[in-house]
C-alpha cells in the first residue's frame, strides 16, 4: 500500500510539497540528505545537533581556506593542510558520513562488509595500496574503501598525506630488481 500525501500552503508564501510513504517506508538516500529533519532522525540526533556539526566542519573549512590563501605555504605545506583536513572531517560529507566506510551513516556499509569476513588477496599478492587523491578521500562514491574494508592486506593512502606518503614509499619499495616474477616471458 502506498500513500500519497499532498500539502499545499498559501501564506505566508505559497509552497507545494509532494510525499510518498508506504507502510515499510525505507527512505532513499537522496530522500534522506535533501531534509535537515529526516537525516538527522535518521541519525538518531536533533536537527540542531546535526547542524551543530556542520557548523563545525564549516567553521574547519574556512579556516583552511584563509590559511591556502594566505600565500604564505609552500605547494607541499598546501597540499599536506589539506589532506589533513581530508582525514580529519571525511571530505565534503564528513559531519554525516561514517569514519570507516565513508558512506551516510543512514546507508553505512560497514556491517555488511563486516557480516561477510574480510577475504584474502589472491595467492602471491602480500599488499595492496589504494594511492587515492585528496579530492577523492571521504567521498561516498570512492569505492576503494569498500576493498579495504572487504580485503585483508587492502590500505587506502592519501596522496599528499605525509605519513600515508612514506607507508607507500615503504610498500613500493622493490627489494628484488628483477619485478617480473616469470623471467621467461614465453
Amino acid at each position: 500500500t502506498l500513500t500519497l500525501t499532498l500539502t499545499l500552503t498559501l501564506t505566508p508564501s505559497p509552497s507545494l510539497s509532494l510525499s510518498l510513504s508506504s507502510p515499510n517506508e525505507r527512505h532513499f538516500l537522496t530522500d534522506l540528505v535533501s531534509s535537515p529533519e529526516r537525516l538527522a532522525e535518521a541519525m538518531g540526533m536533533t536537527v540542531d545537533e546535526l547542524e551543530a556539526k556542520r557548523a563545525i566542519q564549516q567553521r574547519a573549512a574556512e579556516a583552511l581556506d584563509a590559511r591556502l590563501r594566505s600565500g604564505t605555504l609552500t605547494p607541499e605545506e598546501s597540499g599536506a593542510l589539506q589532506c589533513e583536513h581530508r582525514i580529519k572531517f571525511r571530505g565534503r560529507s564528513g559531519a554525516v558520513s561514517c569514519p570507516k566506510c565513508w558512506s551516510y551513516l543512514p546507508t553505512c556499509i560497514c556491517a555488511e562488509a563486516a557480516a561477510g569476513g574480510k577475504h584474502a588477496l589472491p595467492e602471491g599478492v602480500e599488499r595492496v595500496a589504494l594511492w587515492t587523491h585528496r579530492g577523492e578521500w571521504g567521498l561516498t562514491s570512492n569505492t576503494g574503501v569498500v576493498l579495504s574494508l572487504a580485503i585483508d592486506g587492502v590500505d587506502m593512502l592519501m596522496r599528499g598525506y605525509p605519513p600515508h606518503d612514506e607507508a607507500f614509499e615503504a610498500l613500493t619499495r622493490n627489494p628484488n630488481p628483477n619485478p617480473n616474477p616469470n623471467p621467461n616471458p614465453n
